[in-house]
Formats: structure tokens, C-alpha cells, sequence
């Protein structure tokens, strides 16, 4: 069903694979062949006490990774053996993550402001690291210094659409995505080319985004309508600053969309089956379809794999993905956190040393499977309840056991707990 559904995809021209896109961009050449890492730089508290925040209620602003300990990161990537990666900088904006969307600017001063971001660009650019950022044209917070309801979502009596929770920046509220085209996309990636920013930019949950309806009469909008301007800014996005990344991976967005931060929004705990009975395992239908068009780390978590339990770096194998690190992934407060407990920090020169070795070791093993992202997955199958075999359209079979005895497989030994590469 997913090779059918994979080639009608391409046959209608609604998405190209990688290794035909990455002539023309190679950015995606790049990021496809190394790992993830985003550093969550700086955040007020989540979920926001103050709701409706001015310059006099608002809270502070909480400095995890200034714009010099990023060069930090960076230098120790390079000592400890991490030559290339593509580097996402999340909430280096006005008031940190979610901290005034849509307004990203002034670049937050307490990490170092505009020109030690500048500063560090230049830096990771030139020790041979892509280096992207995070941004939210779809949250409007009213702390914003342009906030106008002109260009929010309406409903049918006029009154705004909330999105669900106060985040950083208190209540949110859901931007017509035309207007966020024309207000802040265009404007906004011109900056990002001129700091010298390169590579995929995320743009936030774009591509978790049910189709959205507006009855503003100035901007009116469809189910049919939004998804074309979500997928018009990130087309704008990709010819600018040379690839787009989101959250997920709704299939609207397959022929704009690079690379996304998971497929399934799925823990991957010892007992989540046991506490879901209809679930009995997953299956890569995401990857059989989409392997070798859109990279993808599988699972919420697989985020950080190396640091986690020894079964979710199976998984993350079996499922072909793309190593994605986040560094103050734990941010929310009072509650879990929806990509593991488990983080990289840098509060210290020793934690931030293990930390990169943590990603030094995921950085290696990609290396050993990296060039499969240029292929099509083809098959998925379970040889054992135990051992699965992933096989790729260049012929690659990769064997993984999650079990505890050794498998044979064409007369070579699967180790228990490992994985095994088959040319």
C-alpha cells in the first residue's frame, strides 16, 4: 500500500526526492547526511502565570544558552570529533521561545542581543555547521509591539481564535496564515539570509496544523485555503534560505517539507503498550511512503536517543531516522515534558562536554547509515516477534534485534540489543 501510495506521490509531481531536490539545494544535501541540534536558548515560564503580559507583568526571561555559550558547544562539537551538523537556535527572539511571537526582534538581550548572534553565525558557518533558527508565525501573543487583531483568525461572530494552553508569552492567539505570509514570512526570511543564517528553518507546528477557517472578511479563509498559505511560506522559506523543517508530518505539506521533528507523537516507554490494548506495535507507513523524500526522526522519543533507554535506539534504527538533539528539551514547568525527562545541558563546562560526547556517539553511528537517507525504504517486516529487517531500495537490509540471544541472518551474527547493516 505504501509503495503504491509512494509512487502515485511522485508520478503527480506532488513531491521529489532528495536526491533530485539536493541539486538545487544543497543545504538539504547537507543537513541529510548529519545530525540535528537544537539549543533552546532562553524561555519565560511555561505555562505562563500571567496571561495577558505588558512590559510590566511580564516574567522574566530565563537565559539558558547565551549566544557565546552556543560558540561554546560549537568549539567542543569540533574537538570532539563532530565536524559537520546543522544547528537550530531556538528562542534567541524577543522574550525567548514563545516569548512574543510574531514578533521575533530585537534578537533577546539577555543572550547577548543582535550582535552576538551575528557573532556566532559567523562562527558556526565557518567551522563548517548549517545554522538555522526557530520561528512562529502562527502564535500571536498581545506583549507583541505589533500586535493587531486585523490579522488574527475570526470566527463566525468576529471573536479571535485561542489557540489551547498559555505558553510563554501568555494567551496566544491563531494568525490568519495569508496575512502571516504577507506580514512577517517575506520580511522575516530576508533578515535570516541577511544574519547568514543557511540551511532547513523550522517553522513551528505548520505541519501538525489541521486546515484552519477564517471569517474575516478581509482575509477570509477555507479549509482549502489555509494549507496553501502554510505551504506558499515555507516554498518561500526553501528558495530563500535553502530548506524548511516543522513538528510533524501532515501530508499536505510533503512536497515543502525537508526534514520534521517526529512522526509519532509516541513516548516509546517499557509499558506503553501495555497501556494502550488496540496498540500491539507501530509500523514505518510515514517511512515506507516517505523514505527518501522527507528525513524525519521517528518518535517524540527518540529525541536525544543515546541518552535514553537502549530500546528506543533500536526503534529510532529500525525506523531509518535522522538524529535529532535538543539541549533544554525539559523547559515546561510543573509538568512532563512531551520529549523525555532525560536532556542536554550545559550549565557546566563538564556537562557540557558529556553532552556533546552524547551526541558524538549518535554522530558516529549516523555515519554508518547516513547515505540511506538518499534511498527509498521498500520493506519492513518482523523476522522474529524480536528482529526486524528494514530493506531500502539500493538493496541495504539493516537487521535489528531487540531481544536477548544472538540472530543469525545470511550466516552473520545480529548481536542481542544491536543492529546489523546487510549490503
Amino acid at each position: 500500500m505504501a509503495r503504491v501510495y509512494r509512487d502515485w506521490q511522485l508520478g503527480r509531481g506532488a513531491v521529489t526526492p532528495i536526491v533530485e531536490r539536493m541539486k538545487k539545494y544543497p543545504e538539504l544535501a547537507a543537513a541529510a547526511t548529519n545530525v540535528e541540534i537544537r539549543i533552546r536558548q532562553a524561555w519565560k515560564p511555561v505555562p505562563s502565570p500571567v496571561p495577558f503580559q505588558t512590559k510590566y507583568n511580564e516574567p522574566p526571561v530565563h537565559a539558558a544558552v547565551t549566544f557565546d555559550r552556543c560558540g561554546d558547544i560549537v568549539r567542543e562539537l569540533k574537538r570532539q570529533g563532530v565536524n559537520h551538523a546543522q544547528i537550530c537556535l531556538v528562542g534567541w527572539n524577543k522574550g525567548g521561545h514563545d516569548g512574543a511571537y510574531p514578533q521575533l526582534f530585537p534578537v533577546e538581550p539577555v543572550l547577548g542581543g543582535e550582535s552576538k548572534l551575528r557573532e556566532f553565525i559567523k562562527l558556526s558557518n565557518s567551522e563548517g555547521f548549517q545554522t538555522v533558527c526557530h520561528t512562529c508565525f502562527y502564535s500571536a501573543y498581545a506583549i507583541a509591539d505589533d500586535f493587531d487583531e486585523e490579522y488574527l483568525l475570526k470566527e463566525k461572530d468576529g471573536s479571535l481564535q485561542r489557540s489551547h494552553m498559555e505558553w510563554a508569552g501568555g494567551r496566544p492567539y491563531r494568525t490568519c496564515p495569508q496575512r502571516a505570509h504577507e506580514r512577517y514570512t517575506v520580511k522575516n526570511m530576508q533578515i535570516m539570509k541577511d544574519f547568514g543564517f543557511h540551511g532547513l528553518h523550522y517553522h513551528d507546528v505548520y505541519s501538525i496544523l489541521p486546515p484552519r477557517i477564517c471569517y474575516d472578511r478581509r482575509h477570509p479563509s477555507s479549509p482549502k485555503d489555509s494549507p496553501h498559505w502554510y505551504v506558499k511560506q515555507m516554498a518561500f522559506t526553501r528558495d530563500l534560505i535553502g530548506g524548511t523543517q516543522s513538528e510533524g508530518p501532515f501530508d499536505g505539506f510533503a512536497g515543502n517539507l525537508d526534514f520534521c521533528m517526529y512522526v509519532y507523537f509516541f513516548p516509546l516507554e517499557k509499558d506503553d503498550y501495555a497501556k494502550k490494548p488496540l496498540l500491539e506495535r507501530h509500523i514505518p507507513l510515514f517511512q515506507l511512503v516517505y523514505h527518501g523524500i522527507i528525513l524525519a526522526n521517528p518518535f517524540t522519543g527518540t529525541l536525544n536517543y543515546p541518552i535514553k533507554a537502549p530500546h528506543k535506539r533500536l526503534k529510532f534504527i529500525e525506523f531509518g531516522g535522522r538524529p535529532l538533539f535538543v539541549w533544554y528539551a525539559n523547559f515546561l514547568t510543573g509538568q512532563s515534558n512531551w520529549m523525555g525527562k532525560e536532556d542536554l545541558v550545559c550549565g557546566t563546562d563538564e556537562e557540557l562536554r558529556a553532552c556533546v560526547a552524547a551526541i558524538k556517539r549518535g554522530h558516529d553511528e549516523y555515519r554508518k547509515l547516513s547515505d540511506l537517507q538518499h534511498y527509498f525504504m521498500d520493506d519492513h517486516r518482523l523476522l522474529t516477534k524480536d528482529v526486524s529487517l528494514t530493506a531500502y531500495s539500493n538493496g541495504t537490509r539493516i537487521v535489528v534485534n531487540h531481544g536477548t540471544a544472538p540472530y543469525e541472518y545470511e550466516g552473520k551474527i545480529v548481536p542481542a540489543g544491536d543492529w546489523r547493516r546487510f549490503d
